[in-house]
Protein backbone atom coordinates (compact mmCIF):
# COMPACT_ATOMS: atom_id res chain seq x y z
CA UNK A 1 0.00 0.00 0.00
CA UNK A 2 1.19 3.53 -0.78
CA UNK A 3 1.96 5.93 2.01
CA UNK A 4 -0.40 8.88 2.29
CA UNK A 5 1.27 11.98 0.81
CA UNK A 6 -0.75 15.17 1.29
CA UNK A 7 -1.07 17.85 -1.39
CA UNK A 8 -1.05 21.20 0.40
CA UNK A 9 -1.24 23.46 -2.66
CA UNK A 10 2.50 23.62 -3.31
CA UNK A 11 2.40 20.80 -5.94
CA UNK A 12 3.89 18.10 -3.69
CA UNK A 13 5.76 15.35 -5.58
CA UNK A 14 3.98 12.01 -5.29
CA UNK A 15 0.92 13.48 -3.53
CA UNK A 16 -2.03 11.09 -3.45
CA UNK A 17 -4.45 12.81 -1.08
CA UNK A 18 -5.84 16.25 -0.28
CA UNK A 19 -6.48 15.48 3.38
CA UNK A 20 -4.74 13.59 6.15
CA UNK A 21 -6.38 10.84 8.15
CA UNK A 22 -6.64 13.20 11.12
CA UNK A 23 -8.38 15.82 8.94
CA UNK A 24 -10.85 13.20 7.68
CA UNK A 25 -11.41 11.98 11.25
CA UNK A 26 -12.15 15.55 12.38
CA UNK A 27 -14.58 16.00 9.48
CA UNK A 28 -16.45 12.75 10.26
CA UNK A 29 -16.50 13.40 14.01
CA UNK A 30 -18.95 16.25 13.29
CA UNK A 31 -21.27 14.16 11.08
CA UNK A 32 -24.08 11.80 12.04
CA UNK A 33 -24.29 9.71 8.87
CA UNK A 34 -23.86 5.93 9.15
CA UNK A 35 -20.75 6.10 6.93
CA UNK A 36 -19.19 8.78 9.17
CA UNK A 37 -19.69 6.55 12.21
CA UNK A 38 -18.26 3.56 10.31
CA UNK A 39 -15.27 5.66 9.18
CA UNK A 40 -14.24 6.39 12.75
CA UNK A 41 -14.03 2.65 13.47
CA UNK A 42 -11.65 1.88 10.57
CA UNK A 43 -7.95 1.20 11.04
CA UNK A 44 -5.42 3.85 10.05
CA UNK A 45 -4.26 1.81 7.05
CA UNK A 46 -7.84 1.28 5.81
CA UNK A 47 -8.48 5.02 6.09
CA UNK A 48 -5.33 5.80 4.10
CA UNK A 49 -6.32 3.36 1.35
CA UNK A 50 -9.83 4.86 1.19
CA UNK A 51 -8.48 8.42 1.00
CA UNK A 52 -6.12 7.50 -1.84
CA UNK A 53 -8.98 5.80 -3.74
CA UNK A 54 -11.26 8.79 -3.18
CA UNK A 55 -8.64 11.26 -4.47
CA UNK A 56 -8.15 9.13 -7.58
CA UNK A 57 -11.89 9.11 -8.25
CA UNK A 58 -12.17 12.85 -7.62
CA UNK A 59 -9.42 13.53 -10.12
CA UNK A 60 -11.60 11.94 -12.80
CA UNK A 61 -14.18 14.72 -12.31
CA UNK A 62 -14.20 17.65 -14.73
CA UNK A 63 -12.84 20.52 -12.65
CA UNK A 64 -12.84 24.18 -13.68
CA UNK A 65 -9.52 25.93 -14.11
CA UNK A 66 -6.15 24.60 -15.21
CA UNK A 67 -3.97 22.12 -13.34
CA UNK A 68 -0.80 23.70 -12.02
CA UNK A 69 1.15 20.56 -12.90
CA UNK A 70 0.30 18.95 -16.20
CA UNK A 71 0.65 15.24 -16.87
CA UNK A 72 1.09 13.77 -13.42
CA UNK A 73 0.06 14.40 -9.86
CA UNK A 74 -3.36 15.27 -8.54
CA UNK A 75 -5.94 17.48 -10.25
CA UNK A 76 -5.42 20.21 -7.63
CA UNK A 77 -4.08 22.81 -7.09
CA UNK A 78 -5.49 24.69 -10.08
CA UNK A 79 -5.27 28.15 -11.61
CA UNK A 80 -8.42 30.04 -12.56
CA UNK A 81 -10.86 28.73 -9.97
CA UNK A 82 -13.47 30.85 -8.19
CA UNK A 83 -15.52 30.24 -5.08
CA UNK A 84 -19.33 30.30 -5.15
CA UNK A 85 -19.26 34.10 -4.63
CA UNK A 86 -16.98 34.64 -7.62
CA UNK A 87 -13.84 35.33 -5.61
CA UNK A 88 -10.58 33.96 -7.00
CA UNK A 89 -9.28 30.88 -5.19
CA UNK A 90 -5.53 31.16 -4.69
CA UNK A 91 -3.73 28.72 -6.96
CA UNK A 92 -1.55 27.53 -4.08
CA UNK A 93 -4.44 26.25 -1.97
CA UNK A 94 -6.77 23.27 -2.00
CA UNK A 95 -10.39 24.47 -1.74
CA UNK A 96 -12.12 23.39 1.48
CA UNK A 97 -14.94 21.82 -0.55
CA UNK A 98 -12.41 19.55 -2.29
CA UNK A 99 -11.09 18.39 1.07
CA UNK A 100 -14.60 17.77 2.39
CA UNK A 101 -15.58 15.89 -0.77
CA UNK A 102 -12.57 13.60 -0.38
CA UNK A 103 -13.35 12.85 3.27
CA UNK A 104 -17.00 12.17 2.45
CA UNK A 105 -16.18 10.07 -0.61
CA UNK A 106 -13.60 7.97 1.25
CA UNK A 107 -16.08 7.01 3.97
CA UNK A 108 -18.94 6.50 1.51
CA UNK A 109 -16.89 4.18 -0.70
CA UNK A 110 -15.91 2.01 2.25
CA UNK A 111 -19.44 1.98 3.69
CA UNK A 112 -21.36 1.29 0.47
CA UNK A 113 -18.73 -0.54 -1.56
CA UNK A 114 -16.67 1.05 -4.29
CA UNK A 115 -18.05 0.93 -7.83
CA UNK A 116 -15.72 0.13 -10.69
CA UNK A 117 -13.87 3.10 -12.13
CA UNK A 118 -15.46 2.78 -15.58
CA UNK A 119 -18.10 5.42 -16.25
CA UNK A 120 -20.97 3.92 -14.27
CA UNK A 121 -23.36 6.58 -15.62
CA UNK A 122 -23.14 5.18 -19.14
CA UNK A 123 -25.26 2.12 -19.88
CA UNK A 124 -24.10 1.63 -23.47
CA UNK A 125 -21.82 3.08 -26.13
CA UNK A 126 -22.05 2.91 -29.90
CA UNK A 127 -19.64 3.87 -32.64
CA UNK A 128 -21.01 3.20 -36.09
CA UNK A 129 -22.25 -0.40 -36.21
CA UNK A 130 -20.34 -1.36 -33.00
CA UNK A 131 -21.92 -1.10 -29.56
CA UNK A 132 -21.28 -2.24 -26.02
CA UNK A 133 -23.79 -2.45 -23.18
CA UNK A 134 -22.79 -2.43 -19.52
CA UNK A 135 -24.67 -4.16 -16.77
CA UNK A 136 -26.45 -1.81 -14.42
CA UNK A 137 -24.16 -0.99 -11.50
CA UNK A 138 -25.04 -2.86 -8.33
CA UNK A 139 -23.17 -0.45 -6.08
CA UNK A 140 -23.77 3.26 -5.52
CA UNK A 141 -21.79 6.04 -7.18
CA UNK A 142 -18.58 7.25 -5.63
CA UNK A 143 -20.08 10.53 -4.43
CA UNK A 144 -23.14 11.40 -2.39
CA UNK A 145 -25.27 14.14 -3.98
CA UNK A 146 -24.87 16.35 -0.92
CA UNK A 147 -21.09 16.03 -1.08
CA UNK A 148 -21.04 16.96 -4.78
CA UNK A 149 -23.12 20.05 -3.96
CA UNK A 150 -20.20 21.38 -1.89
CA UNK A 151 -18.04 21.57 -5.03
CA UNK A 152 -20.66 22.09 -7.75
CA UNK A 153 -19.35 25.60 -8.45
CA UNK A 154 -15.86 24.16 -8.99
CA UNK A 155 -16.96 21.58 -11.57
CA UNK A 156 -17.55 22.05 -15.28
CA UNK A 157 -21.14 21.39 -16.34
CA UNK A 158 -21.95 17.99 -17.81
CA UNK A 159 -22.57 18.10 -21.51
CA UNK A 160 -25.12 15.83 -23.14
CA UNK A 161 -24.51 15.13 -26.81
CA UNK A 162 -27.47 14.06 -28.88
CA UNK A 163 -27.81 13.29 -32.53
Amino acid sequence: MSALIIEDGSVVDGANSYVSVSDADAYHATRITPWAVAWLALSESDKEACLIDAARRMDALRWRGIRRRQGDGLAHPRDGMHDCSGNIIASDTIPQGVKELQAECAAWLKYKGAPELHDANISSRSVGPLSITYFAPTSPGAFTPSALQTVAHLLLPRIALRS
